[in-house]
């Protein structure tokens, strides 16, 4: 199986990037977003089968993605650099615990 990573483009202003993620088992897609510290987040989420959750610890951000694509926005601002994890906040299935992602939040150049 194969993962899509979204990389960011170098830029020396926040900007807001908006992703669409896809919640299915037991993976997200992509399953590594990049952004630079400042930037404004979006992320669209949906599932393309069962209820799924979406939760990154870090940033308090905690929420249930209902089966049958309906899309839940989160958005929030990438004030700290480094790697966070996200996982599925709600069991989807016997490989619920692998379901993680990784938030990547480049240091802002200056």
């Amino acid at each position: 199986m194969a993962f899509a990573v979204a990389l960011p483009t170098p830029r020396s202003e926040a900007a807001e990037r908006s992703f669409d993620v896809t919640a299915a088992k037991f993976h997200f897609d992509p399953a590594v977003v990049e952004v630079d510290q400042g930037d404004h987040v979006v992320l669209s989420l949906h599932s393309i089968d069962v209820k799924h959750g979406f939760s990154l610890k870090p940033y308090g951000i905690k929420v249930t993605i209902p089966k049958g694509g309906d899309v839940v926005v989160v958005d929030f601002t990438a004030d700290k650099p480094g790697s966070f994890s996200f996982s599925c906040s709600e069991y989807c299935g016997p490989r619920h615990s692998s379901m993680k992602g990784e938030l990547v939040v480049h240091p802002r150049a200056r």
